[in-house]
């Protein structure tokens, strides 16, 4: 009987499912580096990589401003320069002015010799310490040329002292060096520094006029006042009569004088439209006392000489208010310098905020990055990890997992689908469960069954089946039934006989249940056999549409990543432009500022056009004087004057030249900042799509990896299902064995039939009791 047991079919298959290997849970993984990283060291790499350019540009920007701090911090430096210098030229002014009243007046004043010699000690201390601070900055040729001008200045005390030497002669030296050695010190000092470079516009505005204009203007206005001292002393006392040719020099004189110190002035007014706060107010406290001390002076020359046939002043009044003109004149000098300092150590102040600021947004841009990061790790990994478990403990067999769905983006939609496959799987593996406990339960009652057949065929009529609750019951009942029968056949043949026909009828027609029943097993057999083969190919279909999916998302990666590139090439092209749309508004500035110096330089030429034309009208006046010896001199002096009518004219027409020039120079500037701003708004823009393409490449970047984890589960699920297709299979098989059993049955009963219809055939020839 065990025999029989071990070759049913479904013995059998049940064997071999029990033989069927468990996949692996030590299976090979991806290699490569990437490989081998985890989802949160791929963000982090990825956001490492992403965030590179701009923690780079930032630093960059960060190194710039230090750089642009530096440059201040040494224009200051260089500031501090000026003051010394500045009082070199102050001093050599003062030296100028006593040492010619000092020899106009052929006395050796105690008191005079004095001024002078302390204005000499104060002048070569000034020199030694702008020496000196020039060689600690790094200006060494400057400094030699500081140290170097000790001697003509000495030199020129020693002629002083000696009384060698005239008061024209006195001021015309010292005038020469402060034209050709002490004033082009600031232009070399600013020059090589690079102040009027600097990044403050109002920093850049006041070093020009400190070190360009308002020194210039101020030796000027200076020389200017010092050139009416011989006039004055060659009148003599007050009331003196003032000769046609005196006035006519002093009116000169005077109108010269009177444009210096308007220039300084206006100089003021620019500095202080530069400035702001407290140094504007400053600038123009300045501008106050020097129109305070400037104007009775002015007045005083203009009522005193140019208005008046005799001198209405004496010469202590006009030293006195000279003196105060001269020390407010170049107190504004030391005024604007002191200004200058205070807008650059403003600049700084601002500069260093800047930077601390930029510091501290850099600083917070990178923890709000990398929270930022940890924050989408976690959100992509958490469910990952949780679909990971899930998928472990589905390959280790524990079908009542379930996976908890906490996003409601593509992860939450993946483990939804997870948890419905799931749920799908157990409902599969109860019904192939119970459809197995049947087939079993059926298999055990058979084989009960048949060893109570065997042991009824061996002669045991006492032996009857255990009637069940399945298809097999009724066979068993109607064989316990025809048992019963046959012992009775024997106590009565025919009672048998027919007892045996009923019985053989009542068996063919079990025998067609059964084969029915066997009939309806191997058709829903069949029928989940093909929805396991559907599913099958559907789940397969998923696969590679995932897979699809999978490929397009790294295209649309590898398109964003190149995009990206393009912006990036884009913001360096009009980076390039930007610079030198401000390399060529700079150099139009610089033509502007040369165009106002040409404008200085006619302003010249035009004095020098009216000084040659009173010199002309003076030789006039010499010639007449002297009478037909004079003839001669007086045609020179008349082509003198013609040639200074045609330099007067041939000035004016380079004065509106250059007024055209100013204005096309306006106008490419104006032009120039537009382009600048257009550019500088390209930049914006550009950088805008650069972001938004960052963002498409991070996300498509996660598309690719959320469709390669779908692609995997879908495999996974693929490999499930066709194991269930299997088991289906071997259950089919096993129903169309039994459909096979049950025909075989329902023909076996038939002959029985037929043989209790030739018994009873037989015994009706017998007469029984």
């Amino acid at each position: 009987m065990s025999q029989n047991v071990r070759t049913n079919p479904l013995f059998q298959a049940r064997a071999l499912a029990s033989r069927v290997p468990r996949p692996r849970s030590d299976q090979s993984r991806p290699g490569g580096v990437l490989g081998r990283l985890s989802v949160p060291q791929k963000l982090s790499l990825a956001a490492l990589l992403l965030g590179a350019p701009f923690v780079g540009s930032a630093v960059l920007r960060v190194v710039g401003e230090m750089q642009a701090l530096g440059t201040l911090e040494q224009h200051r430096r260089v500031q501090q320069l000026l003051l010394p210098m500045s009082d070199v030229l102050l001093n050599s002014a003062r030296l100028r002015y006593e040492g010619t009243v000092l020899v106009q007046s052929e006395v050796n004043s105690t008191a005079r010799l004095d001024s002078v010699d302390r204005l000499q000690k104060e002048l070569m201390t000034s020199l030694d310490t702008l020496g000196q601070g020039l060689q600690a900055a790094g200006y060494a040729d400057l400094a030699t040329q500081v140290t170097a001008l000790r001697t003509p200045f000495a030199a020129q005390k020693q002629s002083i002292d000696d009384l060698s030497i005239r008061a024209p002669a006195v001021q015309r030296s010292y005038t020469e060096l402060i034209d050709r050695s002490v004033l082009p010190l600031f232009d070399e000092l600013t020059l090589k520094s690079g102040l009027t470079s600097t990044d403050s516009a109002s920093a850049r505005s006041l070093a020009t006029l400190t070190t360009a204009q308002l020194p210039q203007n101020v030796v000027i206005a200076d020389t200017a006042l010092s050139a009416f001292y011989p006039i004055i002393a060659g009148l003599g006392q007050k009331g003196a009569l003032i000769t046609n040719a005196t006035r006519t020099e002093a009116t000169v004189r005077y109108q010269f004088a009177l444009n210096a110190f308007t220039r300084v002035q206006e100089s003021l007014d620019r500095a202080a439209l530069a400035s702001a706060g407290a140094q504007r107010a400053e600038l123009q406290r300045a501008k106050e006392t020097l129109k305070e001390a400037g104007t009775p002076l002015m007045e005083l020359l203009s009522s005193g000489t140019v208005s008046s046939s005799t001198l209405d002043f004496d010469r202590q009044e006009f030293m006195k208010l000279g003196e105060t003109y001269t020390t407010a004149l170049y107190a504004t000098q030391q005024v604007a310098l002191t200004a200058l300092g205070q807008t650059l150590d403003t600049a700084s102040a601002r500069r260093r905020q800047s930077l601390a600021a930029l510091i501290l947004g850099l600083l917070v841009a990178l923890a709000a990055a990398a929270i930022l990061v940890t924050l989408i790790a976690r959100s992509i990994t958490g469910p990952l990890k949780q679909l990971q478990n899930g998928a472990q403990q589905l390959r280790d067999g524990q079908l009542s997992v379930q996976v908890p769905v906490t996003t409601s983006d593509e992860l939450g939609e993946l483990t939804v689908a997870f948890n419905g496959a799931l749920n799908e799987l157990r409902r599969n593996q109860e019904h192939s469960e119970y459809q197995l406990f049947e087939a079993t339960q059926l298999q055990q009652h058979v084989s009960e069954f048949l060893d109570v057949t065997m042991e009824i065929a061996d002669g045991d009529l006492t032996r009857r089946g255990a009637v069940t609750e399945d298809v097999l019951g009724n066979v068993v009942d109607s064989i316990n039934l025809m048992t019963e029968e046959l012992a009775q056949t024997l106590r009565s043949v025919k009672q048998a006989s027919a007892t045996v026909n009923d019985g053989s009828l009542a068996m063919l027609s079990s025998a067609e249940e059964i084969e029915a029943g066997t009939r309806t097993t191997v058709s829903e057999a069949s029928r989940m056999a093909a929805q396991a083969q559907q599913l099958s190919q559907g789940i397969r279909t998923m696969a590679a549409i995932a897979r699809a999916s999978a490929e397009a998302s790294r295209r649309t990666l590898a398109a964003s990543q190149q995009g990206q590139q393009a912006v990036s090439d884009t913001l360096g092209g009009m980076d390039t432009i930007r610079m030198a749309a401000q390399e060529t508004g700079e150099r139009v500035l610089a033509l502007s500022r040369r165009s106002d110096e040409i404008g200085e330089i006619v302003d010249t030429i035009a004095h020098i056009a009216s000084q040659v034309n009173l010199l002309a009208l003076h030789a006039s006046i010499e010639a007449a004087g002297a009478g037909p010896a004079g003839t001669r001199f007086a045609v020179v002096a008349e082509e003198v004057r013609g040639l200074a009518d045609e330099s007067t004219a041939a000035t004016a027409r380079i004065g509106a030249l250059i007024g055209e020039l100013q204005g096309d120079i306006a106008l490419v500037a104006r032009g120039a900042r537009e382009n600048a701003a257009q550019v500088a708004h390209g930049v914006t823009v550009a950088g805008t799509a650069g972001e938004r393409l960052t963002e498409i490449s991070e996300l498509a970047g996660i598309t690719v990896q959320l469709a390669q984890n779908i692609s995997t589960a879908t495999e996974e699920q693929v490999q499930s299902v066709s194991q269930m297709s299997e088991g289906t299979r071997q259950i089919l098989t096993v129903a169309s064995t039994s459909q096979h059993s049950a025909a075989q049955a329902r023909d076996s009963a038939g002959q029985l039939t037929q043989l209790a219809r030739d018994l009873d055939t037989t015994l009706a020839r017998f007469r029984l009791s």
